[in-house]
C-alpha cells in the first residue's frame, strides 16, 4: 500500500453524510427508463398486476433500480368481480362496477405517464412498455425496525416535468395550475 493512502472514505468531511445503504435516493423526483415489464398472478393466483422495473437514467442515482407502483389488471372474471357482476343485488353490482372502473382508471393514468396514447391503450402488451421514460418520485419510509425503504409513489409524463435541480431530481414541486408540474412549490403541497 502506498504511503499516499487516503483511508478508505478519503474527502469525506463528515462520516455521517456517507449512507450505509448503497441504494439510497433522496426524496424526489427523477427520470427513469423502463427495463423490464410483465403482468403477474399474485403468490395466491386469484389477482394479476403489472410489474414494472424502472431505472434511474440521470444525475447522482444513475442506474439504480426500483419497481413501478403495483397495479392489479382487472379482468372480469376474477373472484371478486365474477361474483360482483353476477350478483342480483344491484347495490353490489353499481360497487363492483366502480372498483373495476377505478382499478382502470389508474392503470390508464399510468400508462398515459408512460407515453401510451388512447388508441394503444387497448392494444398495449406489458413488454411495450420496454424503453420508455417515466418521471417517478421516489419517497423514503422509515420503517418499525428502523431500516429505511423506499418507493415510488407517483408517476409523471417525461415531457410534463421541468426545473431539474442538477443532480437528477427535480426538487420539491407539486401540479402547477395547467397539469404540469413545477420546482417553485413545497413538498406539503404535493396532492400525493
Amino acid at each position: 500500500m502506498s504511503d499516499d493512502f487516503g483511508g478508505f472514505f478519503d474527502g469525506v468531511d463528515d462520516i455521517e453524510d456517507v449512507s450505509n445503504d448503497p441504494f439510497f435516493m433522496e426524496d424526489g423526483v427523477y427520470r427513469w427508463k423502463v427495463v423490464s415489464a410483465e403482468a403477474k398472478k399474485t403468490n395466491a393466483g386469484d389477482k394479476t398486476g403489472l410489474n414494472v422495473k424502472l431505472q434511474c437514467v440521470e444525475g447522482a442515482y444513475r442506474g439504480n433500480t426500483q419497481y413501478s407502483p403495483w397495479r392489479r389488471i382487472p379482468f372480469r372474471t376474477d373472484g371478486d368481480f365474477a361474483s360482483g357482476f353476477n350478483s342480483d343485488d344491484e347495490s353490489t353490482q353499481a360497487d363492483t362496477m366502480a372498483s373495476f372502473r377505478k382499478l382502470q382508471a389508474q392503470l390508464r393514468k399510468d400508462f398515459e405517464a408512460y407515453g401510451v396514447g388512447a388508441d394503444e391503450l387497448k392494444t398495449i402488451k406489458p413488454a411495450d412498455l420496454i424503453g420508455r421514460e417515466v418521471m417517478g418520485r421516489i419517497r423514503n419510509e422509515t420503517q418499525d425496525n428502523g431500516d429505511t425503504s423506499r418507493r415510488i409513489v407517483g408517476l409523471y409524463p417525461a415531457d410534463e416535468v421541468s426545473g431539474p435541480d442538477g443532480q437528477g431530481g427535480f426538487g420539491d414541486f407539486a401540479s402547477s395550475t395547467d397539469g404540469g408540474f413545477n420546482a417553485n412549490k413545497t413538498n406539503d403541497d404535493v396532492p400525493f
